[in-house]
């Protein structure tokens, strides 16, 4: 791990967080999986105004950081921003999601159709059922933003 990198980051997020008017934010730096450096805010009762709708927010907040980061400090630098656990909660989420789903397919023997997801949230969910629904299938149809998945019971000859 360069301590170096680490800490010019720390200053650069902090820089960026207070001109927002997030001063009295909290900020931790993990950096033990270095060149990736995962970073928590946490802004107490203003997280909420951090992470977005939807997280639309902690997103692009994310990519002006890590552009920032790649440009003035360390090309090879990633940044994984998270806003109060805002992170953990929503795989939490995207899992609960997945295994009702999953549920109801058993349930009723039907695919079920769930919303777009991004790629990341398609991944949670194609985890779930592989792991924890052997005789359930998921697949990603669909393109661009309004990719989803549909989980439904394995055919005869998947099994």
């Amino acid at each position: 791990m360069n301590l170096e990198t680490v800490s010019k980051v720390e200053k650069l997020i902090r820089n960026l967080i207070d001109k927002m008017g997030f001063g009295d934010s909290d900020i931790e730096i993990k950096a033990d999986r270095f060149p990736k450096i995962y970073v928590n805010i946490n802004a107490f009762e203003d997280n909420a105004l951090l992470v977005g709708h939807k997280g639309d927010t902690i997103k692009a907040l994310q990519f002006i950081v890590n552009i920032m980061i790649k440009k003035t400090i360390n090309k090879e630098c990633g940044i994984m921003l998270n806003i109060g656990d805002y992170r953990e909660r929503h795989q939490k989420q995207i899992k609960q999601m997945a295994i009702d789903a999953a549920n109801d397919v058993k349930a009723k023997g039907q695919g079920v159709k769930l919303p777009p997801l991004n790629s990341y949230e398609r991944r949670i969910v194609h985890k779930v059922i592989d792991s924890s629904f052997n005789t359930l299938t998921s697949r990603s149809m669909g393109e661009g933003r309004s990719r989803s998945i549909i989980i439904e019971p394995k055919s005869d000859n998947e099994e």
